[in-house]
């Protein structure tokens, strides 16, 4: 799968294209069916006139059909236009139909011979219209060249169900040249819907409980970016999982998961956790112009629920950075810890924790 990291202009959302080198992925195709051949799906956005195709009747691989609170764009006038720079542009035309509560696209091109791209839109739509625009800088033996005959369409992927991570496309089919064949979205299965009715686990579901905790101060940058504040009530904090990143030269945190379960999922591998019978109740962080490292602190869990600071130890620095930086302590004080309260943009800004409030 190709990636473009994508960045954004006042002046028009121009998602540039520093490409890591992948492969192609394999497509997912309904043919286009004659009008009443398959009976419509009632969804939201019925004036782009696109069918729902049944559950029993497309692949799984086939893009689902979008949810309520997905953001929806209609695309328009898929073209290649040469850049300022040495190589083509490939550009389609976009318009907000619904901005829901779910962001975050990739752009699919499928082009008549069956080859699939897709760029990760690493960055925001901030204008009602406006054009994505991806430089074609490929090369090699094995570069097809830009795309003359192709479908273009964006989809959104849910990374908060554990195993099942479906995709749900969220525009229409923008076309160019001659495609016989479109990729029509297809309607949830029962497992699927069940799946889908329930919240995502709080470990993967940011931002789900905003009046549970009290924060601590931030180590790091308490402003800018993204916040993702992971909590879940009257469940301890037992570990954490990362993923490393590095901005400006600076070897740092990209991202942290927060652990409630030896039984939960494993999101990024090493995990670190308490032994049996402790739980985190404070944390070192290395800071330099961002969060560089990390390190438990686990505490003795009480039978009444608390935490003896008394009996305590600590993890191995968490981090590609753990040689340098100011520490700043962060909770320790007895005090139950239930979530973790990132910001983030590429890589971890700030990181604070979130313990159970005061009675």
């Amino acid at each position: 799968m190709k990636q473009g990291i994508c960045s954004v202009s006042r002046a028009a959302v121009w998602f540039s294209s520093l490409l890591f080198l992948a492969g192609w992925q394999g497509s997912a195709l309904v043919a286009a069916e004659k009008a009443g051949d398959s009976k419509a799906v009632e969804r939201p956005y019925a004036d782009l006139l696109e069918e729902v195709v049944p559950a029993d009747k497309a692949a799984a691989d086939v893009p689902l059909r979008p949810r309520e609170n997905d953001s929806y764009f209609k695309l328009s006038n898929a073209r290649v236009e040469r850049g300022g720079k040495p190589w083509p542009v490939l550009v389609v035309d976009y318009e907000f139909v619904h901005e829901g509560k779910y962001n975050g696209q990739a752009l699919i091109v499928r082009r008549k011979t069956g080859e699939v791209q897709t760029y990760l839109l690493m960055g925001g739509f901030f204008q009602k219209k406006g054009s994505i625009k991806i430089d074609l800088h490929f090369g090699g033996p094995r570069d097809p060249g830009p795309p003359t005959d192709a479908e273009l369409y964006l989809t959104r992927q849910e990374l908060r169900y554990g195993k099942f991570v479906p995709h749900f496309k969220v525009s229409n089919s923008a076309t160019m040249g001659t495609m016989n064949q479109v990729t029509r979205p297809r309607e949830w299965s029962a497992d699927e819907a069940a799946t889908l009715s329930l919240p995502p686990p709080d470990y993967a579901n940011p931002n789900a409980h905003p009046e549970a905790g009290r924060d601590t101060p931030f180590a790091g940058s308490s402003s800018g970016g993204l916040t993702d504040r992971f909590v879940s009530p009257g469940h301890s904090l037992l570990g954490i999982e990362f993923r490393a990143g590095e901005w400006e030269n600076e070897k740092c945190l990209a991202q942290l998961v927060p652990v409630y379960a030896i039984d939960q999922p494993v999101i990024f591998a090493p995990r670190t956790i308490a032994k049996d019978g402790y739980a985190v109740g404070g944390m070192n962080v290395k800071v330099g112009k961002y969060v560089d490292a990390v390190q438990l602190i686990f505490m003795k869990l009480k039978p009444d629920g608390g935490l003896d600071s008394k009996d305590s130890y600590t993890s191995d620095w968490i981090g590609p950075a753990a040689e340098a930086g100011k520490i700043v302590k962060l909770g320790a004080n007895g005090r139950h810890v239930i979530g973790i309260n990132c910001r983030h943009g590429a890589i971890l800004d700030g990181v604070a924790l979130v313990t159970e409030k005061a009675p």
